[in-house]
């Protein structure tokens, strides 16, 4: 079995950008592993709806 992995998922840009590396991070705490989210604060709550752990970065456009 593989050991669990800590991993940062960035996305800098529109929804478009975010919401597959949002899919991602959830498929892979999925797997067991430990992912962050980190885009800019505008997506906190998209983050805060499935429970993810959320780092804001840059501002919003």
């Amino acid at each position: 079995m593989l050991r669990a992995m800590k991993i940062l998922v960035s996305a800098n840009g529109s929804r478009g950008d975010v919401q597959p590396m949002l899919a991602l991070a959830l498929a892979l705490r999925e797997r067991g592993h430990e992912p962050v989210l980190a885009a800019t604060p505008a997506f906190a709550s998209e983050a805060r709806a499935f429970d993810l752990p959320f780092v804001p970065v840059g501002i919003d456009i």
